[in-house]
């Protein structure tokens, strides 16, 4: 009788094992396929989740443009997806690089052109500092119920 429950407790810690065991197999192999099929204009994903078209390859190595003219060279472990047609497009919808009057992060292509950080002074943060001074000031008065401290 003890034999008996001393094999089925196995069996069951075994048997997940297994199935995880070959589960992470398959995925190892998937990618491995991935990695060795790479051809030069294929949408891709690295494993830190960048999203980069394939420029170049060599042995061991990958050129992936990440941007337009920007090309960075990675190892082929670092690929971790091909991306499919969809998915590609899904991450091009946000960026029309076909218009020049496209408006990201509150700036236009006139507001971004010509514009150096060198050019920017102390005065041009004056204000920002200001505004926070009075923030922590008036945050200095309250006590940790919430009431304000007496003066």
């Amino acid at each position: 009788m003890d034999g008996i429950i001393f094999i089925l407790i196995l069996l069951v810690l075994m048997v997940p094992l297994f199935l995880t065991t070959r589960r992470q197999k398959k995925m190892m192999r998937q990618t491995q396929e991935t990695q060795a099929s790479l051809a030069v204009g294929d949408e891709v994903m690295t494993t830190s989740g960048m999203h980069a078209e394939v420029a170049g390859l060599q042995e061991a190595t990958v050129d992936l443009e990440i941007a337009p003219g920007v090309i960075t060279r990675w190892e082929r472990i670092a690929i971790r997806e091909r991306l499919t047609g969809d998915a590609a497009e899904d991450v091009d919808a946000g960026y029309d690089q076909s218009d020049g009057d496209d408006v990201q992060d509150g700036f236009t292509e006139e507001d971004i052109e010509g514009f150096s950080a060198d050019q920017l002074t102390p005065e041009d943060f004056a204000g920002d500092a200001q505004g926070d001074e009075a923030r922590r000031g008036s945050d200095r008065d309250r006590r940790r119920d919430g009431d304000v401290a007496e003066s």
